[in-house]
């Protein structure tokens, strides 16, 4: 669990996004820009995408690394989209009410006064509920071996990553994901419209597989 700085109440959420360091960061590229995931176009095709992306709701900026449902779309496809990606994004709400049974000054109302000192208070027990989860050999994914500081040495424009047999495609130019071969697509900023569609190709290619 990612926890950020305090906020107040009175912020939306496109006003919280870019005063916060850990969305600030994947969005110009600082952190997970050499991440690399498969996604299978309509018809299966492999590709290549370079970059992290997050799961929001509709009230973020519409950048390529802030995915949100498409709640303006009526399709199979798109509502299907949409209510995985929502039930996705409920696992944080979960996880706020496994730190309010962990811990008991989250339980009620917070007693302290101080915005450093409730941050403080929080930031522990997220802190300790990751170390639980690893206790308990619940933490399946190792963000130890994840460097998100691996790449701020490098050169702002994304790297030409060759793959044998693989294409090279600059997000910079127009591309057509439907063609009937594997592609290595670098990811960059600007291409909001692509990487959403391209995730939803892939999570429907998958239910159509009946492996969602």
């Amino acid at each position: 669990m990612h926890v950020s700085k305090y906020f107040y109440g009175t912020w939306n959420d496109k006003q919280i996004t870019v005063n916060d360091t850990f969305p600030v960061d994947v969005w110009q590229g600082e952190i997970f820009r050499r991440l690399r995931y498969t996604l299978n176009t309509k018809q299966g095709v492999p590709v290549q995408y370079q970059g992290a992306w997050l799961a929001v709701d509709g009230g973020y900026q519409k950048v390529a690394c802030f995915i949100n449902p498409m709640h303006n779309r009526y399709g199979f496809p798109e509502v299907a989209f949409s209510e995985w990606l929502e039930s996705v994004r409920k696992d944080v709400e979960c996880a706020f009410g496994i730190l309010k049974i962990r811990f008991r000054f989250l339980r009620g109302f917070v007693l302290y006064q101080e915005p450093t000192t409730i941050e403080a208070a929080f930031r522990t027990a997220a802190l300790l509920h990751n170390m639980l989860l690893e206790w308990d050999g619940l933490n399946d994914f190792h963000w130890e071996n994840i460097d998100p500081d691996g790449d701020l040495e490098e050169e702002d424009a994304p790297e030409v990553i060759e793959l044998p047999g693989v294409d090279v495609v600059d997000m910079d130019m127009p591309v057509d994901i439907g063609v009937h071969r594997p592609r290595y697509v670098a990811y960059q900023q600007g291409n909001y419209d692509l990487i959403r569609e391209a995730i939803k190709d892939h999570f429907n290619y998958q239910y159509n597989r009946g492996m969602h």
